[in-house]
This record gives structure tokens, C-alpha cells and sequence, in this order.
């Protein structure tokens, strides 16, 4: 089974998985119930630390291959966003660019967070700090020194007996959390804690929830999540992730269902999270001429491009409706939108995965409002 490059804060017990096992027999992954969330010092946390860079020249030569590919891509994702053409973005317009990231943000934190990055301070976000937006995540704010742990059971009863019993001291603080399998929204919870408890960011948090409910081979994730998996393995092979979870979920009893016609896919089929976002961008500006230019409804758009009225939409279909928005797009871009909506992959678009992916109840309001 190929290593992932999962966030160096994410561990898990060696009582919850042995390396020895695979040479002494069966034996079967059970569901991740527990995490240790563990600072052993809080005087040592430290936030967004900078990447340790490559040594060696021939990884030096691949870093700099990748980021001059991520230039052009990031360059492209501007020009998606650049409502005015200037070759940047404003405030106004980096907005919706969070929101296609699946970044949960409160307009005020998105105010902060775009001030961050506008390192020159001029108002607008260019090339470099959009990239520290999308493959950075600085905003991200993940504190080093705080870890969360796959404990076992047995081990987290013993943690919790020496919880009650006082026996971590000094800086140290810890928290048991649970409620992780089978969950698609909301998270693990915290069920006790060490006095003096300060609990993650909402990002290390979720960090935490989407890498461990990956390895405990979920299918459904929701976009911020799916997110944060593409950021954390971004370095890794499509080949190495799809090997992984396959090997991972062969250890399980449960029913193997394909991962095709799941949100998980992405993480198989592109392989960064800009690859992810051109589709996205793409989607947002669709949305624009729906709700804000023609200020049509959903159901409308739809009886508009399906022009057979059989509930499903071809290719062709679709090309002409877009062509009848007025979105420009190119083949290659145009076929990977077509992918991102048919998630069950039979060739055709039925309403519901139309709407799943046009449908904004905010911007619909608008058009109710007015």
C-alpha cells in the first residue's frame, strides 16, 4: 500500500493499526470511534509554519516544473473571476472564489483573510496571492503542535481515567472526541476534556474529520471537506490515492460500492484543487447570467436547454443551452463540467443533478427580492 501525504498532525495508534499484521493473518479495520485530540505543551503552538523546501536539485527542478504549471492555472482562474479584465481580483470578486473553495467563512472572516493575503496591500488579489489562497491555505490557520490521534477503545478509556485522575499537567491539554463514522455533515464532537481545554480552529477540526473518515473509507463528502483532501494530498499520484483506499477498505466488512458515482471521486480524478476549481468557476459564472443577467429560475433554465422535453439533457443539449447564456467555454473545459454533473455517469443529465448543481437559494432570492 503507497504512503499518502496526510497533514503531519494527523496519527494513529499503533494499538489501532500494527505494520506486523499483514504478515500474521486476517484481520479486519474497525471503525475509527475515538480521537485524541493532544498539545503536549501549549506554549509551543505555532501557526501556518512555512514548507520545509527541497534539498536536492532534482527536486528542485520538479518544484519549480510544478509551480510554473500552477502560475498558468492560477493565471487562467483569474481571468474567470476578472469581471472587469484587469488581471486581478477585488475584494468583491475573490468572494466567490472562497465560496467555490468550499471555505465556510463568515463575510467579516472573509474580509480578514483577503486582507491577509493582499501583501502589498493594494486592494486586489494577483497571481502569488491568490496561490497562497488556494495551495498554501494560509488562512487555514493550523497551529503546529497540536496532533490528532486514532486511539483504540481500551486506550481511550485509559486516557479518560487519566484524565480524571489529573494526569496531564503543566501545558499539556487533551480531548476525546467521537461520533466520526458515518457521518457526512457535522463532524466528530468533543465528549470530555482536560481543564483549560482551548479547542482547534474550525479548519484543524475539519481537517481532522475529512482525513480520518477518508481512511475509514467514506464515499460522501461535502465540498470543504473534499477540499481539504485535495490540499493535503495534492503531492500524491491519482494512482496512489485510488491504491490506498482500495487497500484500505479491502481490510473492512462492508459492501463494496464504487466510488465513481460519489463525491469521493475527485480525489481520484483531479489532482489538485485547481483542477477542481476551473469547474467551479466555470459553474459560478453560469450562475451569474441565470439568476443575476436573465433572472430566471432554475425549472425555467431547465425547460429552455432541454429542447426534446425527454428530462435529460445530452452533450449537445447542453452546449447550446450555455451557447444560449452566453457562457463562453472551451471543449476540454466544457467535458470536464460535463463530468462534474453526471455523477452517476450514464452519458446524460437528469434534473436532479442539474439542479444539484445550479441551484443557489441566495441568489434566487434575489430575484424574488426584485
Amino acid at each position: 500500500t503507497p504512503k499518502l501525504s496526510f497533514h503531519h498532525t494527523m496519527l494513529v495508534s499503533q494499538n489501532y493499526y500494527r505494520r506486523q499484521w499483514s504478515l500474521s493473518g486476517n484481520h479486519r479495520l474497525k471503525n475509527i470511534c475515538v480521537i485524541m485530540e493532544w498539545v503536549p505543551d501549549k506554549e509551543h503552538l505555532k501557526t501556518n509554519e512555512p514548507p520545509t523546501l527541497p534539498t536536492t536539485r532534482q527536486k528542485d527542478a520538479e518544484v519549480k516544473a510544478a509551480r510554473q504549471a500552477e502560475e498558468v492555472k492560477i493565471k487562467q482562474l483569474i481571468e474567470m473571476y476578472d469581471n472587469d479584465g484587469n488581471g486581478t481580483l477585488e475584494f468583491g470578486e475573490a468572494r466567490p472564489l472562497f465560496k467555490d473553495l468550499g471555505v465556510t467563512l463568515t463575510v467579516d472572516e472573509v474580509e480578514n483573510a483577503l486582507e491577509d493575503l493582499d501583501h502589498d496591500g493594494d486592494g486586489t488579489i494577483g497571481t502569488d496571492e491568490l496561490r497562497d489562497a488556494i495551495v498554501n491555505r494560509n488562512y487555514y490557520q493550523i497551529k503546529h503542535g497540536r496532533y490528532f490521534v486514532v486511539l483504540t477503545l481500551r486506550e481511550a478509556e485509559g486516557v479518560r481515567a487519566a484524565m480524571h485522575h489529573g494526569a496531564f499537567g503543566g501545558g499539556t491539554m487533551v480531548a476525546l472526541r467521537y461520533g466520526l463514522a458515518g457521518s457526512t455533515t457535522g463532524g466528530s464532537r468533543i465528549l470530555e476534556t482536560t481543564s483549560q481545554f482551548e479547542p482547534a480552529s474550525h479548519f484543524h477540526s475539519e481537517l481532522c474529520d475529512s482525513t480520518f473518515r477518508f481512511c475509514d473509507s467514506e464515499l460522501e463528502f461535502e465540498d470543504e471537506s473534499m477540499s481539504m483532501l485535495l490540499w493535503q494530498l495534492q503531492s500524491d499520484p491519482l494512482a496512489n490515492r485510488s491504491q490506498f483506499f482500495n487497500d484500505i477498505r479491502a481490510c473492512r466488512r462492508r459492501s463494496m460500492k464504487e466510488w465513481e458515482g460519489t463525491s469521493l471521486r475527485l480525489l481520484f480524478t483531479e489532482e489538485t484543487s485547481l483542477d477542481v476549481m476551473e469547474t467551479k468557476a466555470i459553474i459560478s459564472r453560469i450562475k451569474t447570467q441565470i439568476y443575476m443577467h436573465y433572472g430566471l429560475y432554475i425549472l425555467d433554465v431547465w425547460r429552455l436547454i432541454d429542447k426534446n422535453g425527454d428530462n435529460q439533457l445530452s452533450h449537445h443539449e447542453l452546449w447550446n443551452g450555455l451557447k444560449a447564456l452566453k457562457v463562453k467555454i472551451k471543449k476540454s473545459a466544457f467535458d470536464d463540467l460535463m463530468a462534474h454533473i453526471d455523477t452517476d455517469c450514464d452519458g446524460d443529465i437528469s434534473y436532479n443533478e442539474f439542479r444539484a448543481v445550479f441551484q443557489d437559494d441566495e441568489l434566487e432570492s434575489t430575484i424574488c427580492n426584485n
